[in-house]
């Protein structure tokens, strides 16, 4: 069902132009959730395998690859439209082993190796969480800069300058 509903976008896109079809147009497109994606990803590449992942005379890794390669190419494709485009998802806290430090990552297959490695293919990685305003009051913020935990927000080449942590507004960062 994701599936057909993104497919709806991918074939509004004029292949000759990479542009909209002209009778199409859309400004943003945002996914809630990787992590759901992936769950759905690893649901649908097990019922083709025929088998559990890791099921005894299988290879585990194969399996898993076949989960990552998906979720990459349909991250690509989200990429290449030709709008606004950006994914939500939950996080995961992890303990390097090289260095014993502790990271969010997201929450997705690929622990070892997709999860580390993805935020490269976003312009933009923020962190939902929430600090107290002047008030006291909690307030909802995202942080965009690595700091603590977080290593990978920010964004890759920019030259917006802001705080660690701001408003969860997206009229500030586009």
């Amino acid at each position: 069902e994701f599936q057909h509903e993104f497919n709806k976008f991918d074939d509004q896109i004029d292949i000759k132009t990479g542009n909209w079809k002209r009778t199409f147009s859309c400004g943003a497109v945002f996914i809630d959730s990787l992590t759901t994606y992936n769950d759905m990803v690893m649901e649908y590449v097990a019922a083709t395998l025929g088998h559990d992942f890791g099921e005894k005379g299988t290879d585990a890794r194969n399996d898993y690859t076949k989960v990552m390669n998906k979720v990459k190419s349909t991250i690509k494709t989200l990429k290449s439209f030709p709008c606004i485009t950006g994914w939500l998802a939950h996080h995961m806290i992890v303990r390097s082993e090289f260095d014993g430090k502790v990271i969010l990552l997201p929450n997705m297959s690929g622990k070892d190796t997709l999860a580390p490695a993805i935020s490269k293919e976003f312009n933009m990685v923020l962190v939902s969480g929430t600090q107290k305003n002047g008030q006291g009051k909690l307030e909802y913020v995202w942080q965009v800069k690595p700091e603590g935990w977080v290593i990978s927000a920010g964004f890759p080449t920019t030259n917006l300058e802001l705080p660690t942590f701001i408003p969860q507004d997206f009229r500030r960062i586009l």
